[in-house]
């Protein structure tokens, strides 16, 4: 493995209401904010596929063209389908738990997550709402998210300017020595106030596909939560009532504002 050390920023909190279902999406903002002012990305083979493992690049143009190549793929994504595994460790929880579901997204901004394993959970995020609902409890909850839903999936497409994602962090980052295996980056906070929420987060790219297959972060308390991706499929058809929600009636639903307010 050879490693480098950088510099970098997280998102906001006011936009922390959208990790559950922007996941997938934290990491590649995060990466994308990384490049900064900086050299251009190097490694591009002859067909202009940018390539991080090219050969005679140093450790820097490595990072770069790493950056640039997640950002391409980014900004090719129109829809993205792609299975989860969520292991969870909490002093709240007697033993550890894990969670099965799907996650379906579909550009510029409709968001289906469905968890299925122990127990069956659908978020929909859609149109500046965001509905949560628990089919074994007979409930849903309904957030108005309005513009913090398009912040999010400014971060998400990386449509806009990513500067302000990165600034507490430091990075590390771990390259393979070819493309079966994946890059490792290791991010930890700079400063104390941030490690309050935050004690560090671990992303890993996939060599081939360039997104993400692996997510773990660990709270400030020493929770740890953390993501598999498998069977990923991108900018396959998506039919539009996957992003629909009739709730049944009698299911309770509780409407909340993004400051909590009912």
């Amino acid at each position: 493995m050879m490693m480098i050390n950088g510099n970098g920023d997280r998102a906001t909190a006011r936009a922390s209401f959208a990790t559950r279902c922007a996941v997938i999406g934290v990491a590649l903002p995060l990466l994308v904010a990384l490049a900064g002012p900086g050299l251009a990305p190097l490694g591009a083979s002859e067909d202009g596929v940018l390539d991080p493992l090219a050969e005679g690049l140093s450790l820097h143009e490595q990072l770069d063209t790493l950056i640039a190549r997640i950002k391409s793929e980014q900004s090719r994504i129109q829809t993205m389908v792609v299975d989860f595994e969520k292991s969870q460790e909490s002093e709240l929880l007697l033993e550890p738990e894990t969670t099965r579901g799907t996650f379906y997204y579909s550009a510029p901004d409709r968001v289906r997550w469905v968890d299925k394993e122990p127990y069956e959970v659908l978020t929909l995020l859609r149109d500046g709402e965001m509905t949560t609902y628990y089919p074994d409890l007979g409930t849903a909850k309904r957030y108005s998210v309005g513009k913090y839903q398009e912040r999010t999936f400014e971060y998400f497409g990386a449509r806009g300017s990513l500067e302000e994602l990165m600034k507490y962090f430091s990075l590390t980052a771990n390259f393979p020595e070819s493309a079966a295996s994946p890059y490792h980056l290791v991010l930890k906070p700079r400063y104390s106030r941030v490690e309050k929420r935050l004690r560090g987060m671990q992303i890993w790219i996939d060599g081939h596909s360039f997104l993400p297959s692996r997510l773990l972060y660990v709270e400030a308390n020493g929770d740890e939560t953390d993501y598999r991706f498998e069977q990923l499929e991108v900018n396959g058809e998506l039919e539009d009532k996957l992003f629909e929600l009739d709730l049944p009636d009698g299911v309770e639903l509780d409407t909340v504002d993004l400051k909590g307010r009912r």
